[in-house]
């Protein structure tokens, strides 16, 4: 089986939040909580675990499968929607779209966006935009698609203006008064818009870019979309989410536009400006050649690969703590991976719980919260990745005071207290 990738987060947020737990304010996260309260939910019928963060997964890509297919056939044909889902399904999963992130959730509403607006359902394109923005803040790129297909209309402007806006401020609206009711708006704004938007991007630790020959690789699938300019804003607006951390899923939400550019171009369609049939299709079976090459590459290095951060460092340190720990108490996970919570049915000791990530520690005061946490509730294990080194002196003079430390692997220990 293709590996799959478990990000902590997504098992450890909604775990949290099922716990009672209230997003922003009991636990700091950077990002729009739409797909986390969608996947709290579905935890909630289902159960908190890896199969069923799995299959959560796979029905969303069941469902981008379909939505790529409907909307390319609704707007060009259907021998261009079977093109475009022929060459989304490998590209999907060749820019790691196989596990569940944010990105990822973006896609729906990209794709639905791209029709309802390409249809002139304005207010509904508007309810569109508001979901996809309150799924992850990059969302707000796909602003520059919208804008360029109506600046021309002067003359209808305003009422495009006027009914985009009613969708779009419904939605937030009702998004408001819930963050109200729950008392979280000043969290929300703090960790999500404060933290998220304006101090992130250049964070310590946060900006990650690629080396040249990641940034070619990466960029070569796209090299098709001369074909098909007017997609070219949408793919754009998909791909700017990949600054400032690199990382291949990122380029998910530009994935679609990209098929469908693919499928024009084969279909032979007006948009292609060289002068010969010939050298099109020379042009074009040269670019699925190579894209068929960098596939077979990516399937050799990851079929059957370990789920990713559930490897089996991860389910001994999983299994040891369930016998060290019977009752489930509080612990804490430093430097290490968060879905340890929720595999152990065990809470963090500290409260508000904070990531152990540089960008979220260089927050003033966020250590020092954390750390009077662990000195004043001790609880009787202390997870510890050693690598990276989590270069914190106080924390390892306390832990080489109180704790007794056991290597489970060579990234990681269980920290007993002393009795």
């Amino acid at each position: 089986m293709l590996m799959f990738t478990a990000w902590p987060e997504m098992l450890a947020w909604p775990y949290f939040i099922l716990n009672g737990w209230l997003p922003y304010k009991d636990i700091a996260i950077a990002h729009n909580p739409l797909l986390i309260i969608v996947l709290t939910l579905f935890y909630k019928l289902f159960g908190t675990g890896i199969t069923q963060l799995q299959i959560f997964t796979w029905a969303l890509i069941i469902v981008n499968y379909y939505l790529l297919f409907w909307v390319t056939k609704k707007i060009y044909n259907k021998n261009a929607a079977i093109l475009a889902l022929a060459f989304y399904i490998p590209i999907q999963l060749l820019f790691e779209g196989n596990g569940l992130w944010f990105d990822l959730a973006l896609v729906p509403f990209a794709l639905l966006l791209f029709y309802l607006i390409n249809k002139k359902k304005y207010l509904l394109t508007g309810i569109m935009f508001a979901l996809g923005f309150l799924t992850k803040q990059t969302f707000i790129y796909f602003l520059i698609p919208l804008i360029l297909l109506n600046i021309k209309n002067k003359k209808n402007l305003v009422p495009i203006i006027k009914k985009f806006m009613i969708g779009l401020v419904a939605v937030l609206t009702v998004f408001v008064l819930s963050l109200l009711s729950f008392g979280i708006l000043a969290d929300f704004y703090f960790w999500a818009i404060k933290f998220g938007v304006f101090y992130l991007p250049t964070a310590s630790g946060q900006v990650v870019l690629p080396t040249l020959r990641q940034l070619g690789l990466a960029f070569l699938p796209f090299t098709i979309s001369i074909f098909s300019p007017t997609l070219i804003p949408w793919i754009v607006s998909g791909l700017m989410g990949v600054y400032p951390r690199w990382g291949l899923f990122h380029f998910q939400p530009a994935l679609p536009f990209l098929s469908i550019s693919f499928a024009l171009a084969l279909a032979n369609l007006k948009s292609f400006s060289f002068k010969t049939d010939k050298f099109k299709k020379l042009l074009i079976l040269f670019y699925i050649l190579i894209v068929v090459v960098i596939f077979i590459r990516f399937l050799s290095r990851n079929l059957g690969g370990e789920v990713r951060f559930y490897e089996q460092d991860v389910k001994d340190v999983a299994t040891e703590l369930n016998i060290l720990n019977p009752n489930h108490n509080d612990i804490f996970v430093l430097n290490y991976w968060d879905n340890i919570y929720a595999l152990t049915d065990s809470m963090p000791v500290t409260k508000p719980w904070i990531p152990y990530l540089s960008w979220y520690l260089s927050v003033p005061d966020v250590k020092e919260e954390i750390f009077s946490d662990i000195k004043t509730k001790m609880p009787e294990q202390i997870v510890v990745g050693t690598k990276p080194d989590y270069n914190w002196e106080e924390m390892k003079v306390f832990l080489e005071r109180f704790y007794n430390c056991v290597e489970m692997s060579e990234r990681v220990s269980i920290c007993s207290k002393n009795n």
